[in-house]
């Protein structure tokens, strides 16, 4: 039957609608927000950090009661960043302008320190099978 694979969704629809799990001004946990630098020195980090809390404070669009910009941990791949924060607007079109703008405030920030961010990667190093082989012109 074609319906049955949707049944699922269609319950936690009718789920959430009926059972309203949540209201305006209840706290709901998502996933963090945060980011990588990679090979920080402390001053600049120090820096980084200072210069993004006031990004987020002096933003007209941004709930002033809980801000949080701290340098959170150690990564694998770099210094974990998070930030904490409320936007005034409940309207999503609205919000992800506002993320965006703060996005690219934090971007020059960065660039301005000439910190980067620790994108994740991965190297792979491929063994030539005969003497005259290269990874790039080998064929098998």
């Amino acid at each position: 039957m074609l319906w049955q694979p949707r049944m699922p969704s269609l319950i936690c629809l009718v789920a959430l609608s009926s059972e309203k799990p949540f209201t305006i001004g209840d706290w709901i946990m998502t996933p963090d927000s945060g980011g990588s630098l990679h090979d920080t020195p402390r001053q600049k980090l120090e820096n980084v950090v200072k210069e993004i809390e006031a990004i987020v404070k002096n933003h007209c669009d941004i709930h002033k009661e809980a801000i949080f910009v701290t340098f959170n941990e150690y990564k694998q791949n770099g210094l974990e960043i998070y930030l904490y924060f409320f936007t005034k607007t409940t309207i999503w079109g609205e919000f992800l302008k506002i993320k965006e703008e703060i996005n690219f405030n934090i971007m020059d920030t960065l660039t301005d320190e000439g910190v980067s961010f620790a994108l994740p990667s991965r190297r792979v190093y491929v063994q030539a099978q005969n003497e005259g082989d290269t990874p790039l012109n080998h064929e098998s």
